[in-house]
């Protein structure tokens, strides 16, 4: 795969994890279809399943970014204990802020 195509792709996969996020603020996770979305982001089917199998892989691609923030944030606080990895997580709230933003825009009913 050339660049402009991997550009691409990206691009796809953001707009389909988007799509996914804007229909969880109307429907449950279990509701929703392929089909709604790639309608909310105006991609086609073909293009969905290209990049991924089913619908659980958007949700790991959200999570997996959501790691590597707070994973990133561990690592700029140059952490090297099991409780200042705590600390750095949970009490600093920046994983709480992560999570808070990803619990507005979808039905999520997490405590951070």
């Amino acid at each position: 795969m050339n660049k402009t195509n991997g550009k691409i792709a990206e691009q796809s996969k953001k707009k389909l994890a988007a799509a996914l996020l804007e229909i969880m603020k109307q429907y449950d996770y279990k509701e929703i279809t392929i089909t709604q979305i790639t309608l909310e982001a105006q991609l086609s089917r073909k293009t969905f399943y290209r990049l991924f199998s089913d619908k659980d892989d958007i949700l790991t691609l959200l999570f997996d970014g959501l790691f590597q923030e707070c994973f990133t944030q561990i690592k700029a606080q140059q952490v090297q204990h099991y409780w200042d990895v705590v600390q750095v997580f949970l009490i600093s709230g920046k994983p709480g802020r992560t999570c808070s933003r990803f619990c507005r825009k979808t039905t999520c009913s997490c405590t951070f």
